[in-house]
């Protein structure tokens, strides 16, 4: 019961009256409509009755692989990220993500996401709780911004101190980050684990997935 899984009956009865406002408003626009719980990165879907876990998806290699490899690893975990797909591949590099939309909705939060000169390219899973703080101190600092996402924030921030970056991220996040210059992959992961990241090296190619399906989708993981 709904008393049993949370432990009290008054969060139950919480419960309920999200349920019953869910059922209220479906009514009113008289369609099928899917809702995101940002606490918890769930939707419901009202027509099948269930609930579906649903947020950012990221994966990518470093090493051998070509477009079609890359497609097939984001398309595996494309549930994740329902609004939008980004790849690219490049000399050995590729980067690709699955996106839902839930901080800045326009294009400019397309990821695979670039600086200016295109030298530092990032995917990214997650929200980042003081990116507004961090962009604030990075315009002073005279960084210009393109859009409103925490993504971006990474990347000014990664150009301001590099590595440096991922101490001053509060938030949960999982991150792919190759610096062209340095020819350098970075992941990163928050500090509790809460967005997964798996990667291995199999053929002598470096592979990252929000999920192992991905992986799998790729012709050297063993």
């Amino acid at each position: 019961s709904q008393t049993d899984l949370f432990g009290n009956s008054n969060m139950a009865n919480k419960f309920e009256t999200i349920h019953r406002q869910i059922d209220e408003l479906e009514n009113k626009l008289g369609k099928h409509v899917v809702y995101l719980a940002s606490s918890s990165n769930a939707i419901k879907n009202k027509r099948k009755g269930k609930f579906r876990l649903i947020m950012c998806g990221i994966t990518g290699f470093i090493g051998s692989g070509d477009r079609g490899d890359l497609e097939e690893m984001i398309a595996a975990i494309k549930y994740r990220g329902p609004d939008d797909t980004g790849v690219f591949l490049t000399d050995g590099v590729g980067l690709a993500h699955a996106r839902l939309s839930v901080i800045d909705l326009s294009q400019q939060g397309h990821q695979p996401m670039f600086n200016d000169d295109k030298s530092v390219g990032l995917i990214f899973n997650g929200e980042i709780y003081n990116f507004k703080k961090l962009r604030e101190r990075l315009v002073r600092r005279g960084y210009k911004f393109k859009s409103n996402t925490d993504t971006e924030a990474i990347i000014r921030l990664y150009e301001d101190i590099c590595e440096d970056c991922f101490k001053e991220l509060d938030g949960m996040f999982a991150i792919g980050l190759y610096d062209f210059k340095q020819k350098k992959l970075i992941l990163a992961r928050d500090r509790m684990g809460k967005k997964p990241l798996y990667w291995g090296i199999f053929g002598g190619t470096l592979m990252f997935a929000s999920e192992l399906k991905a992986l799998l989708k790729h012709p050297l993981f063993e």
